[in-house]
């Protein structure tokens, strides 16, 4: 009788010990793959829109741009062809290269969820060298408008100078085209 207790209390600690190792790996693991997924699909919607977008800057090509666009950016910016072609005439000169890192954020609520990509592309022509930074919805369970809904163009001098622009970095949630001449928002 001692032996089958002791045998019983030993297989009992085992399969606890085992089901607790199980129930924690699943939770890290589960995690990890989801944030890997997720990673993986900014990263690619990333490299995705800044080709897009370089290659309409390089092309001077506004409506390239604008199909990019959100269909809230495209109803609620006001003059939006006028800004569009603005911001790709700002960028001045022979397109030389590009560079570009973006970072993510997100909104979560009730299971349903909103994942943006702030996209910074370092644009170099042979006069100078530019800032694009394009906010972008690429998951939204809320209304499914997926595109760029704000976009902005300043010198790359300018940038870290400017008042203006540092405003449109910390608050970027409207739907807005905008271009900086010498670091002020006109």
């Amino acid at each position: 009788m001692i032996n089958y207790k002791k045998g019983m209390n030993r297989f009992i600690l085992i399969e606890v010990i085992i089901m607790i190792l199980g129930l924690t790996s699943c939770g890290i693991f589960g995690k990890t793959i989801n944030q890997m997924m997720n990673s993986d699909l900014d990263a690619n919607a990333a490299a995705d829109s800044q080709k897009k977008v370089v290659e309409a800057f390089i092309a001077q090509d506004a409506s390239s741009l604008k199909k990019l666009l959100t269909k809230n950016a495209i109803n609620k910016i006001d003059n939006l062809d006028a800004k569009l072609n603005e911001a790709i005439i700002f960028c001045k000169g022979q397109y030389v290269s590009h560079e570009y890192h973006f970072s993510t954020g997100g909104y979560n609520s009730y299971g349903k969820k909103q994942i943006t990509i702030d996209l910074f592309i370092r644009f170099k022509t042979i006069e100078n060298t530019y800032v694009i930074d394009c906010q972008q919805m690429v998951y939204d369970d809320f209304n499914n408008d997926l595109g760029i809904f704000r976009l902005s163009v300043i010198e790359q001098s300018m940038a870290e100078y400017s008042t203006d622009w540092k405003r449109y970095r910390e608050n970027p949630e409207e739907p807005a085209i905008e271009i900086y001449y010498e670091g002020v928002l006109k």
